[in-house]
């Protein structure tokens, strides 16, 4: 009984997200690559979570991160890959 009461403890503790991607997952589901989330974790706009060697980021900020990228501006000729790839994703969304 003990063990389930710490379960349940730990589980609903405040700021616990358990519904983790790991960077891999993250930019599967956000159609993004790796690099994208980098760029996001180190902006601040995704807080990074888990280990050294293993980066986890919450489903639920990566969904609220995606909902506020600004929209593409057509002559953007000089951004960055990453930049395209996203903003090629937000358009195949319909965002």
């Amino acid at each position: 009984m003990v063990r389930r009461v710490i379960r349940e403890e730990i589980a609903s503790a405040p700021g616990r997200d358990v519904d983790m991607l790991t960077l891999v997952e993250a930019a599967a589901v956000a159609r993004v690559s790796g690099s994208v989330i980098q760029a996001w974790l180190r902006s601040g706009q995704l807080t990074r979570y888990g280990t050294v060697r293993r980066i986890l980021v919450s489903r639920r900020q990566l969904m609220e991160v995606l909902r506020h990228q600004p929209p593409a501006l057509p002559n953007d000729a000089e951004l960055p890959d990453d930049a395209i790839e996203a903003q090629a994703a937000l358009y195949a969304r319909g965002g």
